[in-house]
């Protein structure tokens, strides 16, 4: 079971100077730049802190070159985070919206409770709330080490939603690609989202299509992502169209994929999730997906790329 525990910085700082933490807690803070650090060669307990701001999107933009240079402790949080879940060890966040915005992430990944951390009182009388930038690098940077980690027994430690198999999955996304088809082909029978034009640029195919979709009006699939038994990585992006769907779904059985992701329009969607796969499960964020494609081309050996945007 993984808990987690808010704290305020002050009182992690007292118990700091008292040493009187367990020495199987783990606690993390942040610090700005011109912030004193707090101090955890006092104490038993296994400390970090790591240089972060609560700072959104556009300002993440404006101060870096990119959003890779944002949050670069992500990684040594999340590995702190999974030994602390897989010995069992108590972790405890700087009570503030970083704090919560990261224990947020590591309850989802870990249960698929994520939210909870916002449902309690404390939360609500301190009013902060979620850095989405903050949660999303932390999370993607959990679930491609547990695509880098085969030594550790995630499916152990993942409960709840967050727990996958992968066999299943694969056969429910199969099912919602089959879905989609039917829709697409029931859409275009009607004069809705016809295929205008398809041509080839450098090896991607590119189409312009009429009819904008939406998951109230017709289908709910933005993308999916899956690779094959022959080694190769295919994805298929923006407004899906019966032919390309169908041409895909009779090439291949469900037998033949190794792994399998959908991404949905948002999710407010009979399933609602925004992305889910065969690896990480419904949880999954649909933000920052691109190293975490190269991790999955990489572990399952891809070979060729089938690409559709």
């Amino acid at each position: 079971m993984v808990e987690i525990t808010l704290m305020n910085r002050e009182k992690i700082r007292e118990r700091v100077e008292k040493d009187s933490f367990g020495k199987n807690s783990v606690v993390f803070c942040f610090y700005k730049d011109g912030e004193e650090q707090i101090d955890f060669g006092k104490t038993r307990a296994k400390g970090l802190c790591a240089k972060l701001e609560d700072i959104g999107c556009e300002e993440i933009r404006r101060r870096y070159n990119s959003s890779n240079e944002f949050f670069e402790e992500a990684d040594i949080i999340a590995g702190a985070a999974i030994k602390a879940v897989a010995e069992g060890n108590e972790i405890i966040f700087e009570e503030s919206t970083l704090g919560a915005s990261c224990a947020a992430a590591i309850l989802e990944f870990f249960t698929g409770g994520g939210m909870q951390i916002y449902n309690k009182g404390q939360c609500r009388q301190n009013d902060y709330g979620m850095n989405v930038e903050v949660y999303e690098k932390l999370y993607t940077t959990l679930c491609c080490i547990k695509l880098l980690h085969d030594d550790i027994d995630f499916d152990r430690l993942r409960t709840g939603r967050a727990a996958v198999n992968r066999q299943e999955m694969i056969l429910k996304i199969y099912g919602i690609m089959q879905k989609e088809y039917q829709i697409l082909k029931a859409c275009e029978a009607e004069g809705e989202g016809i295929v205008e034009e398809i041509g080839e640029t450098d090896g991607l195919y590119l189409s312009a299509r009429s009819g904008a979709r939406s998951v109230e009006e017709h289908n709910e699939v933005f993308a999916f992502s899956c690779v094959t038994k022959d080694k190769v990585s295919h994805y298929y992006c923006g407004f899906l169209c019966s032919e390309l769907l169908g041409e895909f779904l009779k090439k291949y059985t469900k037998d033949d994929i190794e792994y399998f992701g959908v991404e949905f329009w948002h999710e407010n969607n009979d399933y609602g999730v925004k992305y889910t796969d065969s690896e990480c499960g419904d949880s999954f964020t649909a933000e920052h997906l691109y190293t975490y494609y190269c991790i999955i081309d990489d572990k399952f050996g891809v070979k060729e790329k089938d690409i559709y945007d």
